[in-house]
């Protein structure tokens, strides 16, 4: 009995002697690294309290619930590789946090957290009232140069710590905050980033070199594949098509096929199936015929529809995608079967399948991430077809640079009133006249334009290049002037041009489109022919010489060289910071007149006069 008490009684002692240690290590562990991490952790229960603390260096964040988001409400100042301090001074990161390139932001955020999509950054912008009224809500109520501070009704306090730019140039701090997204954007250079600024109440959702640092706003919890990846308040989230499918039925094989009305047009839910010569199934295989319809060369596809259908046209494709609007891969493509498209949300009916291509070579590509659809017109070279490509990173491009021999899916369309088999699309007006003109002589700085007059406007077809106050060079480098010309912020771009010269109207932007084919096909007309990034299909039919100058951003973000060409029209949008301009990019051959630029940004410049006719 003496033995057993004696034992129970050194168990205890042991017990309370390892505990004590164990309770110092860990308390030693927190005073010199941070909290201890242990599997007995919970923390979304921390992050639910209000602050949280980062493991790796010991800093704690503020964090706040809004909706069913948790959510940091300071930026993060973790210490890593590709990260700054505004200026490179520290007081700056004690009061600001770090800033990231897009490439360490990913990175970045500590476990259990991580670095929001666009489409988790639009969500927290709809629970604030939109992004019209959005960095008032989000702002802190100080810190912001000019009376910009906002509202803060949530707690989120945005503070300006502004941006590192090109060539490790800072700017913005005070006036500016810009947080990154994990979205990435229209090309491997760009990646989508939340904007704020100290004289605006709205917010935006805006695309920026990843190479420059943005603050970071790290979110609790694994990534929310529901939430919309849109990056404009347009976004398909907030579209509410409602559908019924139809049927038709194929009497030559004796398929049914769905049907859908979108907008105005009657499309064929399904790809065909139809076989006939110069048709094939995806590897040579039935089954992928089964689930993909038919790859068809662009002459098979031409005799392919049913009686009362056809194969659409260009324009009947633009059509299409400016019914269903900006986001239009979210709202073509079918709920499943991509390889990486997430969301999706089929808000249109149309159901697209990735079903690939077959090349000319006979080999097979692109099932599971890419679906392309013959359009009845071929290219100017003689040599590729337009297709309507949809892909798996949420584009939905009308293209002209794939060979006719290439085997592509088909979407037929009802025929319409009026319909004619014998039209050609994307075809200029003959009633409309083009020729050369003569050179601009600039007796300002002695600089001589060519030009091209189509019909009753006379047009430079070189970018202005005048160096009027308020324009730069991109990059500020004196020789992209020399290629590209100046670009100019829209007040300053009213007064850029020569006596008897000025900026075209929104409406002349569109009657030169309308001369060149139409939306779906003046970009590649329009384009130059060298100059673009590789795949941009450009054929200068009028000599406008359209180069892609890029432009610069209000924060003086460089963007797009060789990818885009950005014209200012003579027009604001009422009632906002906007401005209209002509846009060719080089992923995609049409052209449009927008008007979602702002007007700070620096884009560039094709000066119109007036014909002159003898009364």
């Amino acid at each position: 009995m003496y033995k057993l008490k004696f034992f129970i009684l050194l168990s205890v002692v042991l017990v309370l002697t390892l505990f004590s240690a164990c309770t110092d290590y860990a308390q030693k562990i927190e005073d010199e690294y941070g909290p201890a991490k242990d599997e007995g952790k919970d923390p979304e229960k921390d992050a639910l309290s209000g602050y949280m603390v980062d493991d790796r260096d010991g800093h704690q964040y503020r964090t706040f619930l809004i909706g069913e988001q948790i959510w940091m409400a300071e930026n993060l100042n973790y210490d890593s590789q590709e990260s700054f301090c505004y200026g490179g001074l520290d007081q700056n990161c004690e009061t600001y946090g770090r800033l990231y390139t897009y490439n360490a932001a990913l990175y970045a955020c500590p476990a259990y957290w991580h670095l929001p999509t666009a489409g988790e950054i639009d969500v927290l912008i709809k629970n604030v009232g939109g992004y019209s009224t959005a960095a008032n809500a989000l702002k802190s109520i100080d810190g912001w140069d000019d009376n910009g501070n906002g509202s803060d009704i949530i707690g989120f306090a945005a503070l300006p710590a502004g941006m590192l730019g090109y060539e490790g140039y800072y700017d913005g701090k005070g006036f500016t905050a810009g947080f990154w997204s994990s979205t990435e954007g229209d090309n491997d250079t760009l990646a989508n980033y939340l904007i704020m600024r100290s004289d605006y109440e709205e917010a935006r959702l805006n695309q920026g070199s990843r190479n420059y640092g943005y603050s970071i706003r790290c979110l609790y919890g694994d990534v929310d594949r529901s939430s919309s990846s849109s990056v404009s308040e347009s976004s398909s989230s907030q579209r509410s098509f409602e559908y019924s499918f139809g049927e038709f039925f194929d009497d030559r094989d004796s398929r049914t096929y769905k049907t859908i009305e979108i907008g105005s047009q009657t499309w064929m839910a399904e790809n065909l199936r139809f076989e006939m010569e110069d048709s094939y199934c995806y590897n040579d295989e039935g089954r992928y015929c089964d689930e993909y319809g038919r790859l068809y060369v662009w002459t098979a596809a031409q005799d392919a529809c049913p009686e009362g259908w056809h194969l659409p046209s260009p324009e009947e494709f633009d059509t299409l995608l400016a019914t269903v609007g900006g986001d239009a891969g979210f709202a073509l493509r079918m709920e499943y079967g991509w390889n990486h498209a997430d969301p999706i949300d089929n808000s249109s009916g149309f159901s697209a399948l990735p079903g690939g291509f077959r090349g000319n070579d006979g080999n097979y590509s692109d099932e599971g991430s890419k679906a392309f659809f013959w359009s009845n017109s071929m290219a100017p070279n003689g040599v590729s077809g337009y297709n309507l490509v949809i892909t798996d990173n949420y584009d939905a491009l009308i293209r002209d640079n794939y060979d006719s021999a290439d085997g592509n899916s088909v979407r037929c369309i009802m025929n319409g009133e009026g319909f004619s088999s014998s039209s050609s699309a994307g075809s200029s007006s003959s009633s409309v006249v083009f020729y050369p003109g003569e050179d601009l002589f600039d007796d300002r700085d002695g600089q001589t334009y060519r030009t091209i007059t189509i019909d009753t406007l006379i047009w430079m077809a070189e970018n202005l290049n005048y160096d009027q106050e308020g324009s730069f060079c991109f990059d500020y480098e004196d020789e992209n002037c020399e290629r590209y010309g100046r670009l100019y912020p829209w007040e300053w771009a009213q007064q850029a041009c020569p006596d008897e010269w000025r900026l075209p109207s929104p409406e002349e932007f569109n009657s030169l489109i309308d001369f060149a084919g139409g939306n779906a096909v003046a970009g590649a007309r329009l384009k130059a022919v060298e100059g673009w990034e590789a795949g941009a299909v450009s054929t200068d039919d009028y000599g406008f010489t359209a180069l892609p100058a890029g432009r610069r951003g209000y924060y003086q973000d460089f963007t797009d060289k060789t990818l885009g060409a950005y014209f200012w029209s003579n027009s604001r949008v009422q009632n906002s910071s906007a401005a209209y301009n002509m846009d060719l990019r080089f992923d995609t051959d049409s052209a449009v007149v927008r008007d979602i630029a702002d007007a700070y940004d620096g884009n560039s410049v094709r000066c119109v006069k007036e014909v002159y006719i003898p009364k």
